[in-house]
Parts: C-alpha cells; structure tokens; sequence
C-alpha cells in the first residue's frame, strides 16, 4: 500500500503498482524516489503532515530502499514557512547521533495540481523505537540512574545547539525517540528558536507573541500544558525554558504521574512531586527541583552548568565528578598548576613515596577524581609534611568538594611554613568570600598583594570587586589601575577591565564604563559579566541595551550579581505587554 501525497485527495489508499493516484492522478513516485507508506502524524487542520516513506535512492544513513520521513508544510504562509526553514537549517547543520538528520538533497516543493503555492517538503532520518511517552506506559517509571544516564543524553544534545544559539522550545515525552539501544533521540525541532539579535529585538519590542507547535491544537491539555515553561506561555520564550520542559518530562518519568495532574504550592507555585518520587535520590530530586523553578533565573544558565550538576551527582554512573567553577570577580582559585609549580618535586624531598603520592594525585586532579587526588596529596603530607605547593593544591581540591574547613587550614598551614606565600592568601581570600566573611577575605587579599608585589594582579582585582560591592569605586579604580600595570595576562587583564567598567557605570562615567567593557569581552567573549554591565550602561544612556541581551542571559558566570543583572532583564522580558 502507497499512499498519495496530495492532502485534499479524497481516497489516499493505492496499490503500490499504480503510478499516479487512482483517485485524483497525483504522481505516487515524489522526486523520482520517495513513496508514502506509512501516515505518522495526519490531522486536516494542522499545518503539517509527517509520513514514513521508502527512499529508493538512499543517502548516506540511509541505504537505497530504506525507510525515511517526510514532513510536509502544507500551507507555507510566511510565519510558518520561516519556522520549517529553520528545522531544515538545524537538522543540516548539526550531526549529533542524538538528532535526526537531514540530507543535503532532502529538501524540495511541490506543487499540486490547480495550487498556485507549492507545499514545503523535508525529509530526514526514520529513528527506529518508540517515544518516551509510549516507554512509560509500557515500562513505568524510571528509577534514578536511569533518569541521569537519559538526562545527560538530552542535556549534550542542548550543549551543542545552544552553542549555536538554537533552543528546541517543545520538549515533551512526545518529542524524545527511544532508540533499541537505550539511546535518546531528540525530534520535532519545529519549534526551535534562535536567540539572535532578530529574536531579541522582538522579544524586547513587547509585540511578539510565538505560538509553538501546528495549530491551537498543538496548546491543549494533552499535550502543551504541564511542560510548557511560564514565560514561554507568556510568549516569551528563551533557552532555560528547555530546563523547564525537560525538568516537567523526568518529573513524570519518575513519578509515573503527569505535571498536569499533580498540585502546586499556592505561594510559590512549585509543584509538589516529592512523595510522589519517594525512592528518587534526594540530590536529582533538589536538581529537577531547580530545573523547573517557576522563576528562570533560579534554573540552570546554561546547559553546560546543567551538565556540571549531573556529572556532580553522587553515586551515579559516572564516578568522576567535575568541580565547581569557583570564580570571584572573574579570578579563579590559584592552582599552583598554572604558575608553574604543580607537579614540581622538590628537591629537598626526600622521600620517594611523597614524590609517588604526589604524583598519583596530580593525575587524580587533571582528570577530576577529587577523593582520589585529596587522598594522596594527605599521603605524600604524612611523608613530608613540609610542601607548600601540595599543600595549596590540597586545599584547592578540598575547596573544589566544598570542604572549606578542610581548606582553610590547609592555606593557613602553607602560610606558615612559606617566605612569599601570596597563592596561598589569595586562594584564602576566595574561600573566605565562598564563606560570606568577607573582611576576612580582604584581609587575605591585602596580604597577598604585600607578599606578591607584582604577582597579584588577581588579588588586586578581587580586592577591587568588594570595594565596588561595599560602594568605594573609586578605591577600586586605583587598584584596578594597579593591576593593569602589573599584569599581561588575559584571564587577569579581562576580570580588571570587566570590574573597571563597573565601577565607572557606578561612578556615572558611561563611555568610559562601556570602553572598559568593551575591552573585555574582546579579550574573552564567552563571559556573561561584561554584557550584563553594557545592558545597564545603554539603559543609563536611554537605550534598550538589547544587542547584549543574549549574551548576557546565556554566556556563563558564576559571580552571585550576575544573577541580579539576570533577573532584571527577565523581569523586563516578562513585564512587557503582548499584543
């Protein structure tokens, strides 16, 4: 049986011996290769239709005489002719084994008999197994390891087209194919986004409204309602409004319950899942919490911090956790890897078991077994306990699993026994800002300026950082201005200059605040801070600031006012009026 391709047809059914349709005389063979063979998805009202059809020709996935599938758009309007071409586009640039693809050749129109409009066609990848949806039903819920193991898959999938600025903006148990591998396969893309400078003037505008999916249908219960994030109902959509959605879908992979079905909290408006998934491990349960906070900043930034937390998860399947990024100002704790000395054995030591120990835990550390490289660094300290560059690493990679006990003794002990120990009091100076002792931590960064000289352009930018925070931006100028004079390095010369132009956007001195700013991001791009600081140095000067809108919502960062500038471009997002 073949099927005719022409949707006003009234009897669709042929042999698969005809040529043209029986019924109305449309070509049965599409492009010289295609046959209709299996309806997927058919609804008169919708825009599309989705067809399995059998590829004569085959492609490079797909060999001559298998088995793909054909969207089609059967009325091209302009909205709609744009969100198709967008698909296309995304489906051919990306490669990922978790998307289908699209051939080179796989895109075409046709024109039916008495239309003076062509109907849009794509085909692309026919992914073998069965949706998530229908899993459950057949399966029931899944149990924790089986939740991080299928989040991860889903969450690579984002890290990738995020990096092109692409979100998916339909993320349901419908739209994710599992594979007889246990693979996840990510489809429908026809909701996709692009958070471009377009997107962002339109989102800004308080005039655009996007309604996902074919029809109104696509918004009823059955489907939209329960995963779809609040400010994408809104019609303001962006790309933590994926979080949400796929937080909604493992909340009922786990449960076994649909979000729709389950209470809210009338204060806050969570959901309140969590005796409903009573055998899910407490942190997955805290991330997916996170996950589908009903206010976007709280969720995860970006889907590779969303990564970091599930590889962070304890007792997964993944036993190597990666760190925290512990950055203060846009300065990193000092490993003493980068100036040089980690890994060096000293050679006063003289014991070769400390040097094994120490060396063991340099390898545990460069692949982030952080127990494992704690463990050996303690060993090689039994044995000789007098080794300051193992002692501040200790102390890093007790800071990194948040030990701060741990840490600060250790930086306190490599103080004692070092004639120069400026690494050692500006780490200490971050653990205590980590602590929220914050005169502590000054105290700390002074030293490591006196005991570094030309050494600690870190500890003048983070000095810098909380005399801002405390309202002194001028004190923090002349420590910036020291620092630019003492330092070359990029990482160092980009955290000075991003907190120069915030202290100039304090001091009411906005060209020079956008310099600053400037500067750094042409020094390292991929940084929220200095395009949330130009959001608000525009807005001082009457503009939207909206060409850093983007940047600033999806570049990482990890400074806790960063999440303030966030919240003030979401709460403008969502208080503008749609149409």
């Amino acid at each position: 049986m073949i099927y005719c391709i022409n949707p006003k047809c009234s009897s669709r059914e042929n042999s698969g011996a005809n040529e043209y349709c029986a019924n109305c005389g449309t070509p049965l063979l599409i492009e010289e290769r295609y046959r209709l063979i299996r309806p997927l998805q058919l609804h008169p009202l919708n825009q599309h239709e989705v067809w399995e059809v059998e590829d004569l020709k085959g492609t490079n996935f797909c060999p001559p005489g298998g088995h793909q599938v054909l969207k089609i758009l059967k009325f091209p309007t302009l909205q709609a002719a744009k969100k198709f071409d967008r698909e296309i586009q995304i489906l051919k640039t990306f490669a990922h084994p978790g998307m289908p693809r699209c051939d080179y050749y796989g895109t075409f129109t046709f024109l039916l008999p008495g239309e003076l409009i062509p109907m849009k066609c794509m085909v692309i990848q026919f992914i073998p197994g069965i949706t998530l949806r229908q899993w459950l039903k057949t399966h029931g819920q899944i149990n924790s390891s089986q939740a991080v193991v299928w989040l991860k898959q889903i969450v690579e999938i984002l890290r990738e087209v995020n990096r092109e600025r692409y979100f998916h903006g339909d993320i349901k148990p419908d739209n994710i194919m599992v594979q007889p591998d246990n693979q996840l396969v990510l489809i429908d893309w026809g909701g996709a986004q692009v958070l471009d400078d377009e997107y962002m003037a339109k989102l800004s505008s308080g005039i655009y409204r996007e309604i996902y999916g074919d029809s109104p249908l696509i918004l009823d219960a059955t489907v939209s309602i329960g995963y779809t994030a609040p400010e994408q109902a809104e019609g303001k959509p962006l790309p933590q409004s994926d979080f949400y959605a796929l937080g909604q879908t493992f909340l009922e992979l786990l449960t076994g319950q649909s979000p729709i079905y389950i209470n809210s909290d009338p204060q806050t408006g969570r959901l309140l899942w969590h005796d409903s998934a009573a055998k899910t491990d407490p942190a997955l349960v805290a991330l997916i919490d996170q996950m589908i906070s009903p206010n976007i900043v709280e969720r995860p930034i970006n889907a590779e911090l969303l990564l970091q937390m599930l590889n962070h998860l304890p007792g997964r399947e993944q036993k190597i956790a990666k760190p925290r990024n512990l950055w203060i100002g846009g300065i990193a704790l000092a490993l003493l890897t980068s100036l040089g000395v980690f890994g060096v054995i000293s050679r006063n030591l003289s014991k070769v078991e400390a040097a094994d120990y120490l060396s063991q835990a340099d390898l545990s550390k460069q692949v982030q077994d952080l127990p494992s490289a704690r463990r050996l660094y303690e060993q090689s300290l039994r044995l000789n306990p007098n080794q300051y560059p193992v002692l501040v690493n200790l102390a890093m990679v007790c800071a990194q699993m948040e030990d701060f006990e741990c840490a600060t003794r250790k930086l306190e002990q490599a103080i004692r026994i070092e004639s120069e120990p400026w690494q050692a009091y500006y780490n200490l100076g971050v653990i205590y800002e980590l602590r929220d002792d914050m005169s502590a931590a000054r105290q700390s960064y002074q030293q490591a300026i006196a005991t570094g000289k030309n050494k600690a352009a870190g500890a003048l930018n983070n000095l810098a950082r909380l005399e801002i925070l405390e309202g002194n931006p001028q004190a923090a100028l002349a420590l910036i201005a020291d620092g630019l004079q003492k330092t070359k390095d990029r990482q160092y010369r980009w955290a000075l200059l991003k907190n120069q132009g915030w202290a100039y956007l304090i001091q009411g001195n906005y060209p020079q605040a956008q310099k600053s700013l400037l500067e750094a991001v042409k020094l390292d791009p991929a940084w929220a801070d200095p395009y949330c600081l130009l959001v608000q140095v525009a807005q001082k000067q009457g503009q939207s600031g909206q060409e850093y809108w983007s940047d600033c919502l999806s570049e990482a960062s990890e400074v806790p006012e960063v999440r303030a500038w966030r919240q003030q471009i979401f709460n403008r997002l969502l208080s503008l009026k749609k149409s």
